[in-house]
């Protein structure tokens, strides 16, 4: 009877979902139901708010998941955790203007932030045409965990028209996804709410080489 709990719970149901981790059956699924019980039994918890926020933002219920940032931030304002995540999510969901001075802010309170807070950041300067800014993005991001920062280096370096650099990320992203290319829109666009942003991805990913969709 513990919400935030059954909100952490939810959070590694998406991110099963998000990496196409295998073994686990609907994450997706099992992702709303837990956030569900999280938000119930902790309203208060920004947490189980922030965790019901995502959910939305998974099932593309944009109006549902602003309200639920909203909720998210005034429990907890002022914390760079929240106001980070929520900036990253911002971006992600197209709303770019309003969701960068967030991560931005949050990175400045927190020199030791989430490396994954720098996808954030790289995302919304590509959609920008910034290559550049975000191919410095991904740089900070370290070290990879899943496919998705071969996925970023390779869009950014095709962007760039870095042949051979991105050509290497694209080998990078099949070795872990060997069927990436049949499966590259419904991939990409798991963790993004716009459909713009993810066209934009998969037109940097074809100038790396590949063949999204096999065109």
């Amino acid at each position: 009877e513990y919400g935030p709990a059954w909100a952490a719970l939810a959070q590694l149901m998406c991110a099963a979902y998000i990496l196409d981790l295998p073994g686990v059956e609907d994450p997706r699924g099992k992702m709303a139901e837990y956030a569900r019980r999280g938000a119930t039994l902790a309203p208060r918890s920004p947490l189980a708010r922030g965790v019901m926020a995502n959910s939305h933002f998974i099932f593309g219920e944009r109006e549902a998941f602003l309200r639920e940032i909203e909720a998210t931030l005034e429990l907890n304002p002022g914390s760079p955790f929240y106001e980070g995540a929520t900036g990253y999510l911002l971006i992600l969901a197209g709303e770019g203007e309003r969701g960068r001075p967030l991560l931005e802010n949050s990175l400045a309170m927190n020199p030791c932030y989430p490396w994954w807070f720098n996808h954030g950041l790289c995302v919304d300067s590509y959609v920008r045409g910034d290559y550049e800014g975000a191919h410095q993005a991904t740089l900070k991001a370290a070290f990879d965990v899943n496919f998705w920062g071969p996925l970023l280096r390779a869009a950014v370096l095709g962007q760039l028209g870095r042949a051979q650099e991105a050509e290497r990320a694209a080998s990078e992203l099949v070795a872990l996804v060997p069927d990436f290319e049949s499966r590259a829109r419904d991939l990409t666009s798991r963790p993004i709410l716009s459909e713009a942003i993810v066209d934009a991805l998969l037109d940097g990913l074809r100038k790396a080489g590949l063949r999204p969709g096999g065109d």
